[in-house]
């Protein structure tokens, strides 16, 4: 921690490997924000439960309806503005700060944090990775219209390898479904799970992500 009480970046990862070239996969379970539970505007819930499930949470269909439905919502500080189930009133997701502070309300989920911040790098978050950790990030979907630069899609980080960040993306129906049977915006309809080059991410990153201490 810094003298301010925030996590330093890269704190964590004081026992991680020390070269950048270190191949690392997270274990961490593939979730859906369409199955088993359809929630079309959650992929903020689904991603978090990537994270918590990195942990040891059981995924099931009871437990990821529990996460939906008590996903802080407007006006709460941070919350989602739109039901995770239906769109009704969408205009984004859940904060990072709001998300990891959710995630810790979980038994699971007590170690989540906000690494959100201006300096944060990628280089950065393949460290967390490198160190076991997995990240999730915020990003643009495979359902981006043209001059839409709002980063309101969730995505999880589980490995890295030669320059490439393996990616689990919850917007689809099965972790089998490859790239362009999601939304169709082939600059990000890359599949439910893909090896994507650091270039691809950079394009995409806004600095907003959380993972564990």
């Amino acid at each position: 921690m810094n003298q301010k009480g925030k996590p330093t970046i890269g704190y964590i990862n004081k026992n991680a490997v020390a070269t950048p070239n270190q191949a690392k996969i997270v274990k961490a379970p593939y979730v859906s924000q369409y199955v088993p539970v359809k929630t079309p505007w959650g992929c903020a819930g689904a991603s978090m439960s990537m994270l918590l499930g990195s942990q040891g949470q059981k995924i099931t269909a009871s437990f990821l309806k529990k996460v939906q439905d008590n996903l802080p919502m407007q006006p709460t500080k941070g919350g989602q503005k739109g039901n995770v189930y239906t769109g009704v009133g969408f205009g984004y997701v859940i904060s990072p700060g709001a998300l990891a502070k959710y995630a810790r309300t979980f038994k699971t989920g007590k170690n989540v944090i906000n690494i959100s911040s201006k300096k944060l790098t990628l280089d950065d978050i393949r460290m967390y990775v490198q160190g076991g950790k997995p990240v999730l990030y915020y990003g643009f979907s495979s359902y981006q219209k043209p001059g839409d630069n709002v980063r309101n899609h969730c995505k999880v980080i589980v490995g890295y390898e030669k320059g490439k960040f393996l990616v689990y993306d919850p917007l689809y129906y099965s972790k089998h479904d490859g790239a362009g049977t999601g939304g169709k915006n082939m600059n990000y309809d890359h599949g439910a799970i893909s090896w994507l080059p650091k270039a691809t991410i950079q394009h995409e990153f806004c600095h907003k992500a959380i993972t564990i201490k």
